[in-house]
């Protein structure tokens, strides 16, 4: 595996969905670009990515390049409702984190096949 070097790039909250579920945006980047080619197969392939955490669940958006890195939009919906504390989000965004990483890795890895 090359070991994809996956940085938190920054959380945007959505604001609500539903009346009783609220929104998140993730985003990851990687020092790398791929091209326009590349890139649309790195996403069909990632659009497989989904996790359901406590809080709800998690699923690839979209990707985009900006100058030499790329960078994953991930949406978390979440029960609006549920009181979370400051160490369950914080496992729950290392649980995602640690999961999108290894399947991007996979997936990068993949493109040359």
């Amino acid at each position: 595996m090359m070991g994809i070097d996956l940085k938190v790039h920054g959380i945007k909250e959505g604001g609500k969905q539903e009346p009783l579920r609220g929104i998140s945006f993730l985003l990851y980047s990687i020092n790398q670009t791929f091209g326009e080619l590349k890139l649309e197969k790195l996403i069909n392939g990632l659009k497989l990515w989904r996790m359901i955490i406590p809080l709800g669940e998690v699923e690839f958006t979209e990707a985009q390049e900006v100058d030499d890195k790329t960078i994953f939009g991930l949406t978390m919906k979440y029960r609006d409702l549920v009181p979370v504390n400051e160490e369950q989000l914080t496992d729950n965004l290392k649980s995602i984190y640690v999961n999108f990483s290894l399947f991007l890795d996979q997936r990068v890895e993949d493109l040359d096949k």
